[in-house]
Order: structure tokens, then C-alpha cells, then sequence
């Protein structure tokens, strides 16, 4: 927990937060003091925010950090033989050349899977720079706050929040949406061009096409068919039917 003159600030608090040693999420100084720290350990860190710190309440103020180790973990390396592949309990796999073979299958089923991609966003992106889309600015502001949203709900998997990172980046809402905003705006295009397709060549989504994938995503989430279908109504799921009908066409 963050305090400045021995005042908690808002934002300046985090539980059982996974810091990596190195990754440099928090301000300078911060991991340095951390390292060194044992499990049950409290300590007070202090450190200086940046002057050109987004939040102006505290660019260049020193604060003090009270922090509570509550687990330390490294990676530990098993050794590369037969009995890693037998560990790794996967079908078909019981040596280490088993796994290797396995592995290198994947690695080029990725690449493969890379190279369309990139195909596919070239082709997107041609398709959206010959566009004349006309957007409204807050279309793509709400696009942005979307895009913020779906961010927040990750960050939450992970122990954290939106919040929370803002203090320690210093940026304020606004900051975020205007960021966002690039991006935002070619996720409108990119729908808009797709729903002209979908219209100029009749595109449709069948009853057997939406059928087929509440079938997958019961499969994916492994839920049973009604279930899913409780959450996504079929309109929904007809729409994206169509938009990738219309990346496929």
C-alpha cells in the first residue's frame, strides 16, 4: 500500500499482486528494493514517482510503498529426458524424441497458423484503407471504451485492476480512451467493411450454422448446448456467423 507524508493514496493499494522480478510494471526503484525480501517479510520502499508522472497529485513526490511478501517463486528447469516426456502426459508421447517431434509439429502448425493470419490482416487492412467509411467520433469513442472494458476484465483474472494500473501509470481515463482510440477506430472500419460485404454478396447465417457453433463453443467452455445458449442469444451469434462467412468469402 502507497502512501505519501504517511497519507494511504487512492489507487496505491494491491493484494497478492504476481510481481516478476524484471518485467518493470511498477515506477524505478521499486523491484531494486524488493529483491532480497523473504517470504512473511514486510518492508517499507521508498521511491520517487517520475516528474513527467501522468497523475499530477503525484509527479515527483516521494512515497513510501509498505509491502508484504507473501510467496517467492523461481523457475525450476526439469532435465530433458524420457521421463520429462512421460510427465508431460500427453497421447502418443512416451520418449523425449516422441516430444520433440510433437512440439516441432506444433511450432509449425503455429507459424502456419502466423502466415494466414498476416495474409488476413493485409487483406483486411487493404480492404479498409480503399474504404470511404464515414465514422462518427463517438462511435469510436465507445468502441475505446469497450476495448478498455475487455482490458479491465483481464486484469481482474489476473488479481489486478483497472484502477490500480492507472495510478501506477499515471494516466486517467480520458488518457486511456484517447490511446485507445487508433485502434478503436480500425475495429469500426474493419466491422462496418465487413457488414457491406455481408450485404453486397447476400450473406447469411443458417439455423445449421448457428446450431454448429453454440456446438463448438459448448465444446470450447465445455458446457452443455442449453446452457450456452442461456448467455449468447442466437442473433448475436448469427451476426458473428456472418462476419466471418464474410473474412472467409
Amino acid at each position: 500500500e502507497g502512501f505519501v507524508n504517511g497519507v494511504a493514496f487512492a489507487g496505491g493499494k494491491g493484494e497478492n499482486y504476481p510481481l516478476v522480478i524484471g518485467s518493470h510494471s511498477f515506477i524505478p526503484g521499486f523491484e531494486e528494493q524488493v529483491c532480497g525480501m523473504t517470504t512473511g517479510e514486510t518492508k517499507d520502499l521508498n521511491v520517487t514517482f517520475p516528474e513527467n508522472y501522468g497523475a499530477a497529485d503525484l509527479a515527483g513526490k516521494a512515497v513510501v510503498f509498505t509491502v508484504t511478501v507473501k510467496e517467492v517463486k523461481a523457475k525450476v528447469l526439469p532435465a530433458l529426458d524420457d521421463e520429462l516426456a512421460k510427465d508431460v502426459n500427453m497421447d502418443g508421447v512416451d520418449t523425449l524424441e516422441d516430444l520433440k517431434k510433437s512440439v516441432s509439429e506444433k511450432i509449425a502448425e503455429a507459424k502456419k497458423q502466423a502466415n494466414e493470419n498476416e495474409a488476413l490482416d493485409a487483406l483486411i487492412n487493404a480492404l479498409v484503407d480503399n474504404a470511404e467509411v464515414d465514422i462518427p467520433e463517438v462511435m469510436i469513442e465507445q468502441e475505446a471504451k469497450d476495448m478498455i472494458s475487455e482490458q479491465d476484465q483481464r486484469m481482474q483474472q489476473q488479481g489486478f485492476s483497472l484502477t490500480q494500473y492507472m495510478q501506477m501509470t499515471g494516466m486517467k481515463m480520458e488518457d486511456l480512451v484517447e490511446q485507445m482510440k487508433g485502434d478503436a477506430e480500425r475495429r469500426v472500419r474493419v466491422r462496418l467493411v465487413l457488414e457491406a460485404v455481408v450485404k453486397a454478396e447476400n450473406i447469411v447465417a443458417t439455423e445449421e450454422d448457428i446450431e454448429a457453433e453454440f456446438d463448438k463453443l459448448a465444446s470450447m467452455y465445455k458446457m452443455e448446448k442449453a446452457e450456452v445458449k442461456k448467455y449468447l442469444d442466437a442473433e448475436t451469434l448469427s451476426y458473428d456467423v456472418k462476419m466471418q462467412k464474410a473474412l472467409d468469402f
